[in-house]
């Protein structure tokens, strides 16, 4: 679907695959072009393990390194160059899969400075997420297990709601803060003269108890296990949220990354070892609470960088939705402001100034990047179902606020539709199977239903 959305946008992009050469398996990079639709290559390259900063075993400490091959940057820029682009016209990264690590490496820091343009990375389905555009419902979420580096969380998350709450472009902004017991009291003095700030109480999670130890880093199927993701949830009572922020360390068991948190939101005593949070249970999550969107920031001293990133990057091939990795930065985060700005815009933006952080978005929500329309018919039900809540979005109801439930079933059908997309272009000439035809039809009329709910409340994202 990411070969899709290239040719619907006419996108330049660099290509990124895994193949082998020789006796070994390197990455190939292509720079293609889509004009009218049509893929053209005008340079590739090869570039090694070494090349790559990859360590031959991956640890927690491995940090990915902000460099490439200073040939490659500089053959890559006169070819970009030879296509004469427009100021701000990004670069887009499609990492094609499987690529397995290549997801965590700072390619925005290597090429960004070099090329002078954005580089975004390339979402790998079609359509972007329904939701309501007078509002942003966020959840900053912040654990500091005992097991590793100091984060601070009230001084953090001051200055991530403040960041927040300034570059929300959205007309009714509000934040909700989960944070370890210990900070509570501190927290609701911090914000108790801030009425779009709620602290949420960890004596709530009480009874969902405490995280077992385990290299686990996934959940089971939609289940949610840990206790701080079931209290979030139950918390929200009900509203959806758009957005879920999290300000954690990073953690890698092998080639599986997850985040770390303390054993339960009121127990934070296990001085050995975090608990940890994987992405099919983020996922899972996100869907449950209807969030659209997901924000992950790398706080100091964080315990696996690496893991980190790749938790961000995994997610956002995982399910629909935009996804934003960034390094915090001290004080009122300017950065991360305008990449509020950005993302939660009304209409397509300009790509802010990129300086340490990489985003998965849909390419219609950029200001240079509108859709060509005749590149890339429609002709499945499966395709239509996201025109649905946008025929919905024209009825002139008031808005209101999106129960938990329209906003966490929209998400669901977004991720089937997804998973049934996948699976045709996967099938010979792209048709469907029997069973799929008659899931793409239920999944029509589920649509359907959530659109008739949600009339007035939400439009297409971007």
């Amino acid at each position: 679907m990411a070969q899709l959305l290239k040719r619907r946008h006419e996108l330049t992009a660099l290509r990124v695959s895994v193949r082998p050469r020789g006796r070994d398996i390197d990455a190939h990079l292509e720079l293609e072009t889509h004009e009218g639709g049509t893929p053209r290559t005008v340079g590739e390259w090869w570039l090694d393990a070494a090349q790559l900063g990859l360590p031959a075993k991956i640890t927690n400490d491995w940090v990915p390194q902000r460099s490439l091959p200073e040939a490659f940057v500089a053959a890559l820029g006169k070819a970009i160059d030879v296509l004469d682009l427009e100021n701000g016209h990004p670069l887009w990264l499609h990492l094609v899969k499987p690529y397995g690590l290549l997801g965590a490496i700072a390619w925005e820091d290597a090429l960004v400075p070099h090329l002078r343009r954005p580089l975004l990375r390339l979402p790998d389905f079609l359509e972007a997420s329904r939701e309501n555009r007078s509002v942003l419902d966020i959840a900053l979420v912040c654990s500091e297990p005992v097991s590793e580096p100091r984060l601070d969380p009230p001084r953090l998350l001051h200055a991530l709601a403040d960041a927040v709450l300034a570059g929300s472009p959205r007309e009714r902004t509000s934040v909700h803060v989960f944070a370890d017991g210990l900070h509570f009291d501190a927290l609701q003095a911090a914000f108790a003269d801030q009425p779009l700030v709620t602290v949420h109480d960890p004596a709530a999670a009480r009874h969902h108890g405490i995280a077992e130890r385990g290299p686990s880093t996934s959940g089971d199927g939609d289940r949610l296990r840990n206790p701080w993701l079931l209290w979030i949830r139950e918390a929200m009572n009900g509203s959806s949220l758009d957005a879920v922020h999290f300000v954690c360390h990073g953690h890698l068991a092998g080639e599986r990354p997850a985040l770390a948190v303390a054993e339960s939101p009121l127990s934070n005593r296990d001085r050995s070892d975090a608990r940890y949070i994987g992405v099919g249970e983020l996922a899972a999550f996100l869907t449950q609470t209807g969030a659209w969107s997901a924000v992950f920031s790398d706080p100091p001293m964080n315990f696996s960088p690496a893991g980190l990133r790749l938790v961000a990057d995994s997610l956002a091939q995982a399910r629909p939705g935009p996804v934003i990795h960034h390094r915090l930065q001290p004080g009122l985060d300017a950065t991360l402001q305008s990449l509020y700005g950005f993302l939660y815009a009304t209409e397509p933006m300009p790509v802010p100034f990129q300086d340490g952080w990489f985003a998965y978005c849909q390419p219609a929500i950029v200001e240079t990047q509108a859709p060509v329309v005749s590149a890339v018919p429609r002709s499945s039900a499966i395709d239509r179902n996201a025109s649905l809540l946008g025929a919905a979005a024209s009825s002139t109801k008031p808005l209101d606020d999106v129960p938990n439930w329209v906003s966490a079933a929209q998400r669901y059908v977004e991720q089937v539709t997804l998973d049934l997309q996948r699976d045709r272009n996967r099938s010979p000439n792209g048709a469907l199977s029997a069973r799929n035809a008659g899931a793409d039809e239920t999944l029509e009329k589920l649509q359907g239903i959530v659109a008739s709910v949600a009339a007035g409340v939400m439009v297409p994202g971007g």
